[in-house]
């Protein structure tokens, strides 16, 4: 008995290649960037009547062009940008401010700066304040967080209490509070 096919043919490389792999790939003329963010709803390709265009690039050419649309770049955009560069160039100060001599920086003509003090003592005093305000945060949220003898633990305003007792042992489809008084004859009174 003769073999028809084999695994190594259903496995050959070229079997798991793109639809289009080999063929070659006929794509219109991309437009420039100039006409990309141009208003008018010129033409964007050019006519040309050589016979050498292939049929695609014909017909994107014939094709009714829509207007373009401005391109609108959201603002935070730009403010993060300026950002960006602002806190690198006010890095680039810093360190050079911190770490050139005092003859180099009166040579480049600049006299008048803080002492180098600051240099270690401002980094510093930044990581002390973000660690400060974990411990700040965290003994606000102690002051303002009710006692447990607080009603407010037990219920509050927008509490929804169920008045039906059936209920109360069985799930509903809404969102119940159950009272606290039945809660513990639940959960804590034996019979």
């Amino acid at each position: 008995m003769k073999r028809t096919r084999s695994y190594n043919s259903f496995l050959s490389p070229r079997r798991f290649d793109p639809p289009l792999y080999g063929h070659p790939l006929t794509l219109p003329p991309s437009p420039s960037l100039t006409s990309i963010l141009r208003h008018s709803s010129e033409q964007v390709t050019p006519d040309s009547s050589s016979d050498s265009e292939s049929p695609i690039a014909k017909a994107s050419a014939d094709a009714k062009r829509t207007p373009l649309a401005a391109s609108k770049v959201p603002t935070f955009e730009y403010y993060g940008f300026v950002l960006y560069l602002g806190s690198s160039l006010a890095f680039g100060i810093y360190f050079l401010w911190s770490f050139l001599p005092k003859s180099m920086l009166h040579s480049l003509g600049i006299t008048y700066y803080p002492e180098r003090w600051w240099a270690v003592a401002l980094p510093s005093w930044f990581t002390v304040l973000i660690a400060w305000i974990y411990f700040a945060l965290l003994g606000y949220n102690r002051t303002i967080t009710p006692r447990f003898s607080n009603i407010t633990c037990i219920t509050d305003d927008f509490a929804n209490i169920s008045q039906n007792p059936d209920d109360w042992h069985r799930g509903t489809d809404a969102i119940l509070d159950v009272p606290l008084g039945e809660v513990n004859h639940l959960l804590y009174e034996t019979e």
